[in-house]
Protein backbone atom coordinates (compact mmCIF):
# COMPACT_ATOMS: atom_id res chain seq x y z
CA UNK A 1 0.00 0.00 0.00
CA UNK A 2 1.28 3.46 -0.92
CA UNK A 3 2.31 5.92 1.78
CA UNK A 4 1.44 9.61 1.48
CA UNK A 5 4.24 12.13 1.94
CA UNK A 6 3.82 15.88 2.17
CA UNK A 7 6.20 18.82 2.10
CA UNK A 8 5.63 22.51 1.71
CA UNK A 9 5.87 25.95 3.24
CA UNK A 10 3.74 28.35 5.20
CA UNK A 11 3.87 32.11 5.71
CA UNK A 12 1.57 34.69 7.24
CA UNK A 13 0.02 35.26 3.81
CA UNK A 14 0.26 32.03 1.88
CA UNK A 15 1.22 28.41 1.96
CA UNK A 16 1.85 25.61 -0.46
CA UNK A 17 1.94 21.88 0.07
CA UNK A 18 2.81 19.06 -2.28
CA UNK A 19 1.60 15.52 -1.67
CA UNK A 20 3.47 12.55 -3.09
CA UNK A 21 2.93 8.79 -2.95
CA UNK A 22 5.52 6.07 -2.53
CA UNK A 23 5.31 2.32 -1.91
CA UNK A 24 8.24 2.43 0.53
CA UNK A 25 8.17 3.77 4.08
CA UNK A 26 10.71 6.50 4.81
CA UNK A 27 11.58 8.07 8.14
CA UNK A 28 11.29 11.82 8.60
CA UNK A 29 15.07 12.16 8.34
CA UNK A 30 15.23 10.09 5.15
CA UNK A 31 12.42 12.10 3.57
CA UNK A 32 13.98 15.39 4.64
CA UNK A 33 17.32 14.33 3.15
CA UNK A 34 15.58 13.58 -0.17
CA UNK A 35 14.02 17.05 -0.09
CA UNK A 36 17.41 18.66 0.62
CA UNK A 37 19.19 16.66 -2.10
CA UNK A 38 16.41 17.47 -4.58
CA UNK A 39 16.49 21.17 -3.65
CA UNK A 40 20.24 21.28 -4.23
CA UNK A 41 19.95 19.47 -7.57
CA UNK A 42 17.11 21.74 -8.73
CA UNK A 43 18.95 24.93 -7.73
CA UNK A 44 22.12 23.81 -9.52
CA UNK A 45 20.09 23.02 -12.67
CA UNK A 46 18.39 26.41 -12.51
CA UNK A 47 21.71 28.22 -12.06
CA UNK A 48 23.19 26.34 -15.02
CA UNK A 49 20.20 27.42 -17.13
CA UNK A 50 20.65 30.99 -15.85
CA UNK A 51 17.23 31.28 -14.27
CA UNK A 52 17.20 34.01 -11.68
CA UNK A 53 13.99 33.52 -9.69
CA UNK A 54 15.52 31.62 -6.79
CA UNK A 55 14.67 33.31 -3.53
CA UNK A 56 12.34 31.31 -1.29
CA UNK A 57 10.93 27.83 -0.95
CA UNK A 58 7.95 28.74 -3.13
CA UNK A 59 10.40 29.22 -6.01
CA UNK A 60 11.74 25.67 -5.76
CA UNK A 61 9.02 23.42 -4.34
CA UNK A 62 7.60 22.31 -7.68
CA UNK A 63 11.09 21.57 -9.02
CA UNK A 64 11.87 19.56 -5.89
CA UNK A 65 8.75 17.44 -6.41
CA UNK A 66 9.67 16.78 -10.05
CA UNK A 67 13.13 15.57 -9.03
CA UNK A 68 11.71 13.42 -6.25
CA UNK A 69 9.38 11.79 -8.78
CA UNK A 70 12.18 11.22 -11.28
CA UNK A 71 15.03 10.28 -8.93
CA UNK A 72 13.33 8.60 -5.98
CA UNK A 73 10.27 7.01 -7.55
CA UNK A 74 7.58 9.10 -5.89
CA UNK A 75 4.26 9.51 -7.66
CA UNK A 76 2.12 12.64 -7.58
CA UNK A 77 -1.01 12.35 -5.49
CA UNK A 78 -3.92 13.31 -7.71
CA UNK A 79 -7.13 14.08 -5.81
CA UNK A 80 -10.37 12.65 -7.08
CA UNK A 81 -12.12 15.88 -6.14
CA UNK A 82 -10.51 19.22 -5.38
CA UNK A 83 -12.08 22.43 -4.11
CA UNK A 84 -10.15 25.66 -3.64
CA UNK A 85 -11.04 29.30 -3.26
CA UNK A 86 -9.35 32.67 -2.98
CA UNK A 87 -8.33 32.89 0.66
CA UNK A 88 -8.04 36.57 1.52
CA UNK A 89 -11.49 38.02 1.04
CA UNK A 90 -14.41 37.96 3.42
CA UNK A 91 -16.53 34.82 3.36
CA UNK A 92 -19.54 37.04 4.06
CA UNK A 93 -19.39 39.67 1.30
CA UNK A 94 -18.83 39.58 -2.46
CA UNK A 95 -17.68 43.21 -2.26
CA UNK A 96 -14.36 42.18 -0.68
CA UNK A 97 -11.50 41.45 -3.13
CA UNK A 98 -13.43 39.23 -5.52
CA UNK A 99 -13.91 39.27 -9.27
CA UNK A 100 -15.85 37.14 -11.73
CA UNK A 101 -13.18 34.40 -11.61
CA UNK A 102 -13.81 33.68 -7.92
CA UNK A 103 -16.84 31.47 -8.56
CA UNK A 104 -16.24 29.18 -5.56
CA UNK A 105 -16.14 32.13 -3.17
CA UNK A 106 -19.33 33.60 -4.58
CA UNK A 107 -21.13 30.24 -4.30
CA UNK A 108 -19.95 29.86 -0.67
CA UNK A 109 -21.13 33.36 0.20
CA UNK A 110 -24.53 32.74 -1.41
CA UNK A 111 -24.86 29.49 0.52
CA UNK A 112 -23.96 31.13 3.85
CA UNK A 113 -26.43 33.93 3.11
CA UNK A 114 -29.15 31.35 2.39
CA UNK A 115 -28.48 30.06 5.92
CA UNK A 116 -29.00 33.55 7.39
CA UNK A 117 -25.39 34.73 7.72
CA UNK A 118 -24.27 38.17 6.50
CA UNK A 119 -21.56 40.82 6.82
CA UNK A 120 -22.72 41.25 10.42
CA UNK A 121 -21.14 37.86 11.16
CA UNK A 122 -17.71 38.97 9.91
CA UNK A 123 -15.74 39.26 13.16
CA UNK A 124 -12.78 40.90 11.38
CA UNK A 125 -15.00 43.75 10.17
CA UNK A 126 -16.57 44.02 13.62
CA UNK A 127 -13.13 44.34 15.26
CA UNK A 128 -11.95 46.81 12.63
CA UNK A 129 -15.04 48.96 13.22
CA UNK A 130 -14.55 48.75 16.99
CA UNK A 131 -10.90 49.84 16.68
CA UNK A 132 -11.84 52.69 14.32
CA UNK A 133 -14.52 53.90 16.73
CA UNK A 134 -12.10 53.69 19.66
CA UNK A 135 -9.40 55.64 17.76
CA UNK A 136 -11.91 58.36 16.79
CA UNK A 137 -13.10 58.74 20.38
CA UNK A 138 -9.50 59.09 21.65
CA UNK A 139 -8.76 61.98 19.24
Amino acid sequence: MSKIYMFGYGTFEESGYIYLLHDETFTYDEFENMIFESAYKFIMEEKKNERHCLHDFGDVDYGISEIMIKDYGFKPLKPDVSWTCFGWGSIFSTDDMYDENDEENVRLIKYLRSKGLSEKDDTYLQQREKNYTKEKSEQ
